[in-house]
């Protein structure tokens, strides 16, 4: 898909805009927010700036390249040195936030039902990275796979069921790459020797990539599994995207789980079961909740919080529906110890 934006004006309220299109989605300037909205020049920018922890490049904007300067020569917008940022719906909506005169609430309902949502089945109906998928598959050979192929069907697809669209500025597929070649060089594999095909990206890159023999395929699907998936991912999005995070534990629910008591005899690991709930508290891995006792009063049981299901799930028990129990991941347990070493060290 072109990058190229069309050469097309629409009437917000009393003032006539450009359709603007980056990525096959509308996107609005800072200046055309002000002229919009009736705001002094530069309030639109500022309101940015002083949010700017909140907006993800990829989702919420884009930064245009100087080298790209022609693609708006058709309306007189100039690209500065710097490069030019341009925003999406959902960055439009951050923005105008704080704009809440009568008239601001007007412009907002043109602009996303007649600017923004024109077309927007067709726009939505393929996020980023499906579309790269497309594009590249018919590249690979049915004895070989990519591991973008792999993480659309085990990672990209999945989030996007759950409802998070990944941001098109983050690659997984190059961090698991990496992460791999490192486990194929410790098997005596020369990653260098694998073949490789020509990637091609909307914004027209053409990157060499590597396809790997389906003999690979079971040792990176236990890889991505048990390596990338419960090791590495939560690292991954807390520093690209932390709204991703409330959409793995789902990921991870068919991973094998033992009880703490089990995990801590098979680790050799110097604590009890009773001292490490304590750590584990005290940490906010773990919490303690109550429920109603048949005797009157309250039970008190142990559930993993938030923060903590990237470590294990809470398990209902059988015999008392109302009350949970947490079990460990196998795949993350000796990570977990690590992390308590270094808590008790502090």
């Amino acid at each position: 898909m072109s990058n190229s934006i069309a050469t097309q004006t629409m009437l917000i309220g009393e003032v006539e805009v450009p359709v603007l299109e980056y990525k096959g989605q509308r996107v609005v300037t800072f200046a055309m927010i002000d002229k919009v909205h009736q705001r002094p020049e530069r309030t639109a920018r500022e309101r940015f700036r002083d949010n700017r922890h909140r907006f993800v490049e990829g989702k919420h904007f884009y930064m245009i390249d100087y080298s790209q300067k022609h693609v708006f020569h058709a309306f007189g917008i100039e690209i500065p040195p710097r490069g030019l940022i341009v925003l999406s719906e959902r960055g439009y909506l951050l923005v105008v936030k704080s704009f809440t005169d009568d008239l601001a609430w007007q412009i907002q309902e043109e602009l996303i039902d007649s600017y923004f949502r024109t077309n927007r089945d067709i726009r939505l109906s393929l996020p980023y990275h499906l579309r790269r998928y497309l594009a590249n598959q018919l590249h690979i050979p049915y004895n070989f796979f990519s591991i973008l192929n792999e993480l659309t069907i085990r990672l990209i697809a999945p989030l996007e069921l759950q409802g998070y669209i990944l941001p098109d500025n983050m690659l997984p597929d190059i961090s698991e790459g990496l992460l791999f070649n490192r486990w194929l060089r410790k098997e005596g594999i020369n990653p260098k020797e694998i073949l490789t095909y020509i990637h091609a990206y909307e914004d027209g890159r053409r990157v060499k990539v590597k396809m790997y023999p389906i003999e690979f395929w079971p040792d990176f699907i236990k890889h991505f599994h048990e390596e990338w998936l419960p090791k590495r991912a939560h690292d991954y999005f807390q520093k690209r995207d932390p709204e991703a995070l409330p959409f793995l534990p789902k990921l991870l629910e068919a991973r094998m789980t033992k009880s703490l008591t089990e995990l801590l005899k098979t680790n050799n690991a110097p604590y009890s079961a009773q001292k490490m709930n304590k750590i584990l508290l005290d940490m906010g891995i773990i919490e303690e909740k109550t429920r109603p006792s048949s005797k009157g009063g309250e039970k008190r049981y142990k559930a993993f919080t938030e923060e903590g299901r990237i470590y294990g799930k809470n398990v209902v028990k059988p015999q008392k529906p109302e009350e949970t129990q947490p079990r460990f991941y196998e795949d993350t347990f000796e990570q977990l110890l690590i992390m308590i070493r270094n808590y008790l060290d502090r």
